[in-house]
């Protein structure tokens, strides 16, 4: 199943991902990552890329649980840490923390030294605490004004902590749903080059409409987005690059919104590279051509041959 997911995403443009595996327990955790290793291993010219796993979870709060099942949420630590991670590090890109969490320093600065990126995400934390994990080591922000607090004109939050740091990238769900379109326009116009799409898309992927199973509950889909039963977000079901056509179409910006979607997670995972050193050597095959039209405001995408 998960081969067969990776060659739709090929399809649907997606060169690589790095798929979130949310707050589970210790044995499901460490037997999808082993999982991902076998995947990772059967690798095809026209296949999506498996990436590292970004856990999203357990070092979560849980004022900010979102769909989250807050029983599997724990504090950080490097024994809690080590449990889950200890010998599959390698198979490991991004971790979503809360650094407000008591312990957390420990846990930033372990997993710097492993070389995994680091996301601000699910969390109660202030302008000042986000500010000082930003000098541990934290870089990103997971779906930037979802499970966070926003912008305050007298309590600024994560936000404008990363909006004032040129070295933070900020991750943002662009369904319309998840943020109001206009909210996706604002935060283009003051970090356009900060900016990266998620497409935070679950199971049901690429399916405008029905009621699935996710882990013991149940999903439902209605034009795209996920909820659980109770109303709250989980997710959308729609292809990153469907997000990028939005934010084009709302910006106005074709360019920013190519960029947002293709260039900017370059930099986050290759940094010090140039843009020609990311696609130097690249086969056409492999690239996209994409086309704007001004008067329908609607930005088009196929493979580059």
């Amino acid at each position: 199943k998960l081969i067969e997911l990776l060659d739709h995403l090929w399809l649907d443009g997606v060169e690589a991902i790095a798929p979130t595996l949310v707050s589970c327990s210790i044995s499901s955790l460490r037997k999808s990552l082993q999982i991902l290793r076998l995947a990772r291993q059967q690798t095809s010219m026209k296949r999506c890329t498996l990436l590292g796993a970004h856990l999203e979870g357990p070092f979560l709060s849980k004022s900010f649980k979102g769909a989250h099942d807050p029983n599997m949420f724990c504090l950080p630590s490097l024994s809690a840490l080590g449990e889950r991670i200890n010998g599959i590090e390698k198979e490991i890109l991004i971790v979503t923390l809360a650094p407000e969490l008591e312990g957390s320093i420990e846990v930033v600065r372990r997993l710097k030294e492993l070389g995994i990126l680091i996301s601000l995400g699910h969390s109660a934390a202030t302008y000042e605490i986000t500010r000082s994990f930003f000098d541990l080591g934290i870089n990103m922000l997971t779906h930037t004004f979802n499970a966070m607090h926003g912008l305050h004109h007298r309590d600024p939050g994560p936000i404008a902590a990363a909006l004032l740091d040129a070295e933070v990238y900020m991750g943002l769900i662009a369904d319309g749903i998840h943020i109001h379109p206009d909210i996706a326009v604002l935060i283009q116009k003051l970090a356009p080059k900060q900016l990266f799409l998620v497409s935070d898309a679950l199971s049901p992927y690429g399916l405008d409409q029905g009621q699935f199973k996710w882990d013991q509950r149940q999903l439902f889909v209605q034009k795209g987005v996920c909820r659980l039963q109770d109303g709250t977000f989980a997710g959308t079901t729609l292809p990153l690059l469907e997000g990028c056509k939005r934010l084009a179409k709302w910006t106005g910006q074709p360019s920013s919104a190519i960029w947002s979607a293709t260039i900017a997670p370059r930099f986050i995972l290759q940094k010090k590279q140039e843009i020609k050193e990311l696609f130097l050597g690249k086969p056409l095959a492999g690239l996209l051509r994409w086309n704007f039209n001004f008067q329908s405001n609607f930005l088009h995408w196929k493979e580059a041959k």
